[in-house]
């Protein structure tokens, strides 16, 4: 893998595919099963080609083993549990895979492993090693920066620390600045998730669901639509964690009189300065303490409020107040503190708003 060991030698124009692959998933493409989040192979094949465009996916190496029997277990979950699985020997249990494409100019090769997740699931060594591609394919991915965030959950940082490089550099680049403005839908940096699945892709039901696809006709599972071994290992922080959250959208406020939404102070300002940044300042406690009472008198929970903050377009994905840029935190309490003639408190902007965001899910 071509490796470069400090981003500030890249120019900022050279950074674009590099920003678009550490961006986070969106919600709405993150799939939970069994307390693991994942996404799915053929969205991380989509997302891969609409920013590197055709590459290249080779297998290096076939890996082979013998997996040992398991005996029946009464109280297993499904039919082949309570059945118990026979011996295998010399059947497929991995691979590796090459994956080459170019990445800002750079041509960047990489090698990962692909594990097969349960071999007794599978039919023969053919499914087996499709899905031990799949999984290599997703590690591919993460090497570049896509769906890293998966992996490192609460420790993620490559996203704040490009647009930090970029902006303490002085060169951020107008196609960055549209990317990053651009809402839900409008490009592939953001697709907008699907209200329904085509019968081209996962059922309506989802994998989670348990809805039974061609494999499962078998006694298998697809393996597009279920976490593979990768998404097992990344699961562990998890348990421990909420879940893992992608970049979302704010609707677009209708037309008419509406009374002022508690995030328009942002409007206008650009893309809020996170940690990092030179021009970032830091909120005072105080305030800090103001937000979070006047989050609570709105009648908004803290977990929602802070996915507000993180989904809004105008605070730079920041959840956590703390992190928010002190100026911008000031004019946010203030206009949450706002009471007109009419009596429409900026509590109720803020509600509102929190409630158009998230979907009417506040509470």
């Amino acid at each position: 893998m071509t490796a470069i060991n400090d981003l500030r030698q890249l120019p900022g124009g050279l950074m674009h595919d590099l920003s678009q692959l550490a961006r986070r998933f969106p919600e709405g493409f993150i799939e939970r099963k069994d307390g693991i989040d994942y996404v799915a192979h053929h969205v991380v094949t989509q997302r891969l080609l609409s920013i590197v465009g055709p590459f290249d996916f080779e297998l290096v190496e076939i890996i082979r083993g013998d997996v040992a029997a398991a005996t029946p277990d009464p109280n297993g979950r499904i039919r082949r549990a309570r059945a118990g699985t026979p011996a295998l020997r010399n059947v497929v249990v991995g691979g590796v895979w090459r994956l080459t494409c170019e990445v800002d100019g750079h041509r960047v090769r990489i090698e990962e492993v692909g594990d097969v997740g349960d071999v007794h699931n599978w039919p023969h060594d053919g499914a087996r090693l499709k899905d031990a591609a799949s999984d290599a394919l997703k590690r591919c991915a993460m090497r570049l920066g896509l769906g890293l965030h998966l992996w490192a959950q609460e420790h993620y940082f490559l996203d704040r620390q490009l647009r930090a490089i970029l902006e303490l550099s002085g060169s951020t680049v107008e196609a960055e600045e549209e990317v990053t403005r651009r809402p839900v839908g409008e490009g592939p940096g953001d697709p907008e998730p699907p209200a329904a699945e085509s019968s081209a892709g996962r059922a309506p039901g989802g994998a989670a669901a348990g809805a039974a696809g061609p494999a499962e006709e078998h006694g298998t599972e697809s393996t597009d639509s279920h976490p593979g071994p990768a998404d097992q290992r990344a699961a562990d922080s998890r348990q421990r964690r909420g879940p893992t959250t992608g970049v979302g959208s704010s609707k677009r406020p209708g037309r008419g009189r509406r009374p002022a939404s508690a995030d328009d102070s942002a409007k206008g300002a650009g893309r809020m300065p996170v940690p990092g940044m030179a021009k970032w300042k830091q909120p005072d406690e105080g305030l800090i303490q103001r937000f979070d009472a006047l989050v609570g008198a709105a009648g908004v929970s803290a977990a929602d409020a802070r996915e507000f903050l993180r989904r809004s377009p105008h605070y730079s994905g920041v959840s956590d107040p703390r992190d928010m840029h002190g100026p911008t935190l000031a004019r946010l309490v203030g206009r949450m503190g706002q009471e007109d003639a009419e009596e429409a408190s900026g509590l109720a902007a803020f509600r509102a708003k929190v409630d158009e965001v998230l979907g009417g899910k506040s509470g």
